[in-house]
């Protein structure tokens, strides 16, 4: 996937998740980058019922110690790309509008809506659970498991995970 619509489509499925949130708390959201960074995976994990899921589009997991992180949205976050929109603590509401994602590809744009939308239909409070919560459950993945162990029999911190085992594996969805 390209640069510009990687950035796009984590920045819809930010404005994806202060949805699901709610307006009504939305101010007071706990939507830091850490939950942010769960909510991706388990976003990209859920396969639609029209077989499609984001893994199969560009999004991309490593194992490190707080769970799978998509490695370009991480470092598309150290670099500064999304300092307008998430810092440490939460998500802005203020800097997402709908307006912005008239150029992210109509295709990856439903995609990421049925996928929110199906994960919102396997656990509507998924969003409510705490960060830490959400990286206990990353860690019961297999595919964390794993790719995690070795990354530390090799003295690393983070290991490319296959998106097929990502794909393959059970799923858990309840913290």
């Amino acid at each position: 996937m390209e640069r510009d619509q990687k950035i796009l489509a984590t920045k819809y499925m930010f404005f994806s998740f202060l949805r699901w949130y709610g307006p009504s708390r939305e101010h007071e959201n706990d939507l830091s980058l850490l939950k942010v960074l769960k909510l991706i995976f388990f976003t990209c994990s859920i396969s639609s019922k029209y077989g499609d899921n984001l893994l199969s589009r560009g999004f991309n997991f490593v194992a490190m110690p707080f769970g799978h992180v998509e490695s370009q949205v991480y470092d598309l976050y150290k670099e500064g790309v999304f300092i307008d929109i998430i810092d440490t603590k939460h998500i802005s509401p203020n800097t997402l509008s709908e307006h912005i994602f008239v150029s992210l590809d109509m295709e990856l744009r439903l995609l990421i809506d049925r996928s929110v939308n199906d994960l919102i239909s396997i656990n509507r409070n998924l969003i409510y659970e705490s960060a830490s919560a959400l990286v206990n459950l990353s860690h019961k993945h297999s595919s964390w498991i794993n790719n995690f162990n070795l990354a530390k029999a090799h003295s690393q911190y983070s290991q490319p995970i296959d998106n097929q085992e990502i794909i393959n594996e059970e799923k858990f969805y309840f913290a």
